[in-house]
């Protein structure tokens, strides 16, 4: 077999041929985005350091009235009129575009008659050397001027190969207001055609379009020589921020490393004529002519949002023809925004391999160093010119998830950002400059590099927002009592402003690519070790690790413990998903119970809300935990704190472990009298069912043999007051006694030994000589002598059916109190007769 080294070299050359035509026709059908030709070509004068650019639309007639001599200013009266006149429909001859940028040089005359060779300045937008012939959708023959040269474009013979001409000027071409020479590209329509789209939308591309631009800061359009457009674009200094130390500033590959951070404002102002409204709303509505006869009632709905350079539009005012004087559609209408851009200067660090694969793709060597913006708008800057005709629309913050906000390469591409705000940076596009170029493996490295970034400024920023609220928060409540930050009393503006931030960096899928949106919210939360945010709790802005998923019930009594406020989980649900989902955010465990618990004592209130929310709860008791825990780890930390009965009185901190008993509602024991310290307070317990209490806590109703134990003990008895003391107080001891007697018979043998045994030596006893103990006490019949101490109870009150001392009762409630005490009496010892021994000493002294 011949080799082919030695059949190449018996061969001969042959060029290859390449239909033009067909090559620009197909780059061009890969253009899809609105306004292209003006897109490309405001790139390029921002590239060649323009600060002024001019869109001209002209009619056959308009040319010819130049060309014949007649001035080109703006005209007035009649001459507006007819400019205007029918302009909708009224087919354009040529369109016309001119900057004040660089004029070019050799070198660039060079560049524009090739296809595919494009700007080498690694510092520049520009890179496919396609743009340029984005100009070939609407013209054959485009026609550049700088300075003092021109070429111009022509298809040889009608074919399919391409010429270029090139020549001087015979006259110096005219300065922009900067006093530099304009370039000029002039467009003569392949087909006469109306304008390209609405004249409001195309204000807006150029709002937009400038917004990222390094150098553009004035861009006019005109038609038949009648400005009605004009976009201004003013910067503020550029204010230095601090890197934060928390976050990781080097990409995933460590080829890009944020170096700077910083913000500035920028303010973009609209000077529109009411006519770039009426020719939106006429034909947008598809009214025709003859419809509303006023100018000014058609764009009264649209006036209420801007100021006018005379007079203001009012809605009573009568309707007047839009050619009246009243109502110049040539009069300019003014609005404005300010936009915040924060932005990240990057170092890049590539190896060898890499350099040369981009160079071989992008035509140009990568940057070795490049800056990624992003726009954040406010909370009180978002809601304001939200209007369905306001001209900046296409730079309000998308916090609901849309899609409007764009990657900038440039200009605005169809990809969304997945956040609330656009991003600008050195992104390598696919060849339209649609979409970041996420299939080339080595372009796509970069561009992921790059989108870590984007991830890394966009935390920066959320994490200075974050930061202002904590500080606002702490200059207006600092230290107040966490008890008394509830959720519905958190500060308005706040949480508002808070939620905002929230929902600008919640990140959302993303168009066309949905790796654009998943690379930057990667960056968004790995840049930060561990994962850690800052969120808005019910106790201030604090880390997501000490921030807990909102859970009504137990927020109420644990105050301290800092949770998702209520109207974040409602408001801000795509991020708080994604922190869920990331395990950055947690539902609150019996641990964060446990610790909020221990050492912090509970309101009486709080404490009823705490036992409400643990007898509700499964046997799992906190939803989600990852630890179950007894009834005996709860009892050990709880603790409230007793509210004083009296003035002056000492607050006690009561341990739920200290708890035995309560006083239900069917109880003997009156609540209000004085209970052992083991009890549950009855503003408390009343709360809750009898079966409740015993089987969910363990605690057992309190029973009269308890109760008296407590009341006649020595620590008792030496503090209660007189009338509450069982030893001092008749009245009292003989409520006590009754309550005793009722509950009798129903107690066990072994409790009455123990009643008898606490009371055998205890002065408790009403007698005509005083309290005294049982044995020292007689029954009446008993009564042998005048001064011996006979039962006498004070009151002589019987007992209802329900157990409480009441006013009346029937006469078989008395027989049996009159039964049930003496039985309870002869039990504790009182004495029926009067023993011998007593009476033979009586008689021996008389």
């Amino acid at each position: 077999m011949t080799d082919k080294n030695a059949l190449w070299q018996k061969g001969h050359d042959q060029e290859v041929q390449v239909n033009q035509r067909a090559l620009i026709d197909k780059v061009l059908a890969r253009y899809s985005g609105e306004f292209t030709v003006f897109r490309e070509l405001l790139q390029n004068s921002d590239d060649a350091d323009a600060t002024n650019a001019e869109i001209h639309f002209n009619t056959q007639a308009y040319k010819d009235r130049v060309k014949s001599g007649t001035p080109k200013q703006h005209l007035k009266g009649g001459s507006s009129n007819y400019a205007l006149q029918n302009l909708k429909t009224r087919p354009l001859a040529q369109w016309i575009f001119r900057n004040d940028g660089m004029p070019f040089r050799d070198q660039d005359w060079d560049r524009l008659k090739k296809i595919a060779k494009g700007n080498p300045d690694e510092k520049k937008i520009g890179a496919f050397g396609v743009g340029f012939y984005s100009l070939f959708s609407i013209t054959d023959e485009p026609f550049v001027k700088s300075e003092k040269q021109w070429m111009g474009f022509y298809w040889k013979n009608k074919g399919d190969q391409l010429f270029t001409r090139r020549g001087e000027l015979a006259s110096p071409p005219e300065l922009s207001p900067s006093g530099k020479p304009w370039t000029s590209f002039e467009m003569p329509l392949r087909q006469p055609s109306p304008l390209p789209g609405l004249l409001i939308d195309l204000a807006r591309f150029l709002a937009t379009s400038v917004t990222f631009m390094v150098n553009l800061r004035d861009v006019s359009v005109f038609v038949d020589g009648l400005r009605l457009i004009q976009i201004q674009k003013d910067i503020g200094p550029i204010h230095p921020l601090s890197i934060p130390n928390d976050l990781n500033p080097t990409s995933t590959l460590n080829t890009m490393v944020v170096k700077t951070l910083n913000s500035q404002e920028i303010s973009i102002s609209a000077h529109l004529s009411r006519y770039v409204h009426y020719h939106s709303i006429e034909k947008s509505t598809g009214r025709s002519k003859r419809g509303p006869t006023s100018f000014k009632d058609l764009l009264s709905p649209v006036f209420t949002q801007f100021a006018s350079t005379s007079r203001p539009l009012t809605p009573t005012e009568e309707p007047q023809d839009w050619t009246n004087d009243e109502a110049d559609p040539l009069e300019v209408l003014h609005s404005s925004v300010n936009l915040h851009i924060y932005s990240a200067g990057v170092d890049v660090t590539l190896e060898e391999n890499m350099i040369n694969e981009l160079e071989r793709a992008t035509k140009k060597k990568p940057p070795s160093t490049c800056s990624y913006s992003l726009i954040y708008s406010g909370k009180n800057e978002y809601p304001m010119n939200r209007q369905e005709e306001d001209v900046f629309r296409g730079l309000r913050a998308d916090v609901n998830g849309s899609g409007t906000a764009r990657v900038f390469i440039g200009h605005a591409t169809s990809q969304s950002t997945g956040i609330g705000g656009h991003v600008s940076a050195r992104f390598i596009p696919t060849v339209e400059r649609e979409s970041v170029d996420l299939v080339n493996p080595n372009v796509s490295l970069w561009n992921k590099e790059l989108l870590y970034i984007g991830g890394f400024l966009a935390r920066s920023v959320y994490d200075m927002q974050m930061l202002k609220i904590r500080d606002t928060w702490e200059q207006t409540i600092g230290s107040a009592d966490p008890n008394k930050l509830v959720d519905h009393v958190i500060p308005p503006l706040l949480e508002d402003q808070s939620i905002h931030t929230m929902r600008y960096f919640s990140f959302h899928a993303t168009t066309p690519s949905s790796l654009v949106g998943s690379e930057m919210e990667a960056g968004f939360f790995s840049c930060a070790p561990g994962g850690s945010i800052l969120l808005l709790s019910t106790n201030g802005v604090r880390p997501a690790g000490q921030v807990r998923f909102y859970n009504p019930k137990i927020q109420v009594f644990m105050k301290k413990l800092p949770m998702l406020p209520s109207n974040v989980l409602g408001r801000a649900s795509t991020m708080v998903k994604v922190l869920l989902n990331r395990g950055i955010l947690k539902h609150v465990s019996m641990d964060d119970v446990l610790c909020g618990l221990d050492g912090y004592a509970l309101s009486e209130d709080d404490m009823v809300k705490c036992l409400e929310w643990w007898t509700t709860l499964d046997g799992t008791r906190v939803p989600q935990s990852d630890q179950q825990l007894g009834l005996a780890d709860f009892l050990k930390v709880a603790s409230f704190k007793l509210s004083p009965s009296k003035d002056g009185q000492v607050e006690q901190v009561v341990s739920l472990a200290s708890i035995k008993f309560f006083v239900s509602s069917t109880n003997p024991i009156p609540p209000s009298s004085p209970l052992p310290p083991q009890t549950l307070p009855p503003s408390i317990s009343k709360n809750f069912q009898i079966n409740v209490l015993q089987s969910t806590l363990g605690w057992g109703d309190l029973g009269v043999v308890d109760w008296i134990e407590y009341l006649v003990s020595p620590s008792t008895v030496d503090s209660l007051p007189r009338d509450e003391n069982i030893t001092r107080s008749d009245v009292f001891a003989e409520k006590v006694l009754n309550i005793v007697a009722k509950t009798w018979s129903i107690l066990p043998e072994d409790r009455k030994r123990k009643l008898i045994e606490l009371l055998d030596d205890k002065a408790v006893i009403p007698t005509r000589k005083g309290l005294k103990r049982p044995k020292e006490s007689y029954f009446s019949q008993g009564n042998l002598f005048h001064d011996l101490p006979i039962v006498n109870m004070p009151n002589r009150t019987p007992i209802t059916g329900h157990l409480e001392i009441v006013g009346f009762v029937s006469p078989s409630s008395e027989a049996l109190f009159t039964f049930v005490v003496q039985q309870l009496l002869e039990y504790l010892g009182v004495m029926k007769h009067v023993e011998m021994r007593i009476v033979i000493e009586r008689h021996v002294h008389i």
